[in-house]
């Protein structure tokens, strides 16, 4: 079974009314960039674990569970933690897990995931501005996850093993069995009575290990050429910067203006289609230019398109989702 995001969100890509894909762009950047070397991110940060344990994949598999909304809805101020670095975002989440995995090492074992408490996580993930935001949310997610993987796997090394270290297998991949085993990876939408389907953090979680481990014989993801872009709330502010997505002037000014755009909402959904759209459409053609060398896949150009727009300051679009 291939990866169904692309085909489910092409569609609405090419129909969109409010986001637009830019062909002449995407020739012009490609014939700027296609030399470029592009990268695999290490994730070997200071707020991530040490080593290659088996406890590291199991992070990363926790780390994906709750890799979503840094930012309070009220202030639309990023979350941040000073451990005593401090962190933004997603990293500071990281440190702060990272910190608690240290001290408590059953972070990552199913039986202390499904009787975790609101009270405990509050203590752990706090910042210099309060708890993480939608930490009830977060919660609620770490206890299904701890049930499921009770249940079924165990732990996430196990669910990789039946997985055969692909991330698509006939229905039993990585990342086919997060969306079908665990609903709070669930990232699929209906529009026109049609179904989108974005699956970012279940596709992320397997390019975070497959990146982590990508030398390490034992753990290899074996088809992370299968995954596309991770449709978030930066990535698609690297194809603007390029050029390559535009917004019609009504979505730009609310974008501008920090107005919260509503989960599942048409404007929301093309901003996350024509994302995973525009930058299969780039990588097809830097590869023509390369002519089949080194190859350039969807992780190593959202990994470049997410370095760029988080070093801008230009304003990202803001939903409330557990998605991304």
């Amino acid at each position: 079974m291939e990866n169904p995001v692309y085909q489910s969100t092409k569609w609405l890509a090419n129909l969109s009314q409010d986001v637009f894909t830019s062909r002449d762009r995407i020739r012009a950047t490609a014939a700027i960039i296609s030399n470029y070397s592009f990268e695999y991110p290490t994730w070997r940060d200071d707020c991530l674990p040490l080593g290659d344990g088996p406890e590291v994949l199991e992070f990363f598999f926790i780390i994906n569970c709750l890799n979503f909304k840094f930012w309070y809805t009220d202030s639309k101020e990023r979350f941040s933690a000073s451990v005593p670095k401090k962190y933004f975002g997603a990293f500071a989440m990281f440190a702060l897990l990272n910190n608690w995995l240290s001290e408590v090492p059953d972070l990552v074992k199913a039986d202390y995931l499904r009787s975790l408490d609101i009270d405990e996580a509050r203590y752990r993930l706090t910042g210099d501005r309060g708890p993480i935001p939608m930490l009830e949310e977060r919660v609620r997610i770490l206890n299904e996850v701890g049930e499921v993987l009770s249940e079924k796997y165990g732990d996430f090394s196990n669910l990789v093993r039946k997985s055969s270290f692909l991330c698509f297998n006939n229905g039993n991949g990585i990342v086919e069995r997060l969306v079908k085993d665990f609903p709070s990876f669930g990232d699929e939408y209906t529009l026109n009575r049609k179904k989108i389907i974005f699956n970012k953090r279940a596709q992320l979680a397997p390019a975070m290990v497959g990146s982590r481990f990508r030398r390490n014989e034992v753990v290899f993801i074996k088809d992370v050429e299968k995954l596309t872009a991770f449709a978030d709330y930066q990535v698609p502010k690297g194809l603007c910067s390029y050029g390559i997505l535009e917004y019609s002037d009504a979505l730009r000014n609310r974008i501008s203006k920090k107005e919260i755009l509503e989960c599942g909402s048409r404007e929301e959904l093309e901003i996350r289609a024509n994302t995973i759209y525009a930058v299969e459409k780039l990588i097809k053609e830097i590869n023509s230019i390369r002519m089949g060398v080194d190859p350039v896949n969807a992780v190593q150009m959202d990994y470049h398109l997410w370095k760029m727009a988080r070093k801008e300051e230009k304003q990202y679009h803001l939903t409330v989702t557990t998605a991304y």
